[in-house]
């Protein structure tokens, strides 16, 4: 799928936030020493799919619902993931 057909669907205006989301998510899990495997299973997703989420080049939207259990997979508080990185 190219770049501009997975933007297709998503406010420009949200991609630069769904792609900091995922940074996060990534930042999260890495400091866990969690594989995107380990998250996928634990969330119920596939590994691709959660490596599409913290992807720097591909903004993907996705449920409130996973992003809690993704919050809840890392121990992170929802908010931290709208707050700056250290």
């Amino acid at each position: 799928m190219s770049k501009n057909k997975q933007h297709e669907n998503i406010p420009f205006e949200n991609i630069d936030d769904l792609i900091d989301i995922g940074l996060h998510i990534a930042y999260y899990r890495n400091k866990k020493n969690m594989r995107q495997k380990d998250l996928a299973a634990a969330v119920g997703v596939s590994q691709a799919y959660i490596s599409r989420i913290e992807s720097r080049n591909e903004a993907i939207s996705f449920s409130m619902n996973l992003f809690i259990s993704i919050c809840r997979a890392l121990n992170v508080r929802p908010v931290d993931m709208f707050r700056p990185l250290p």
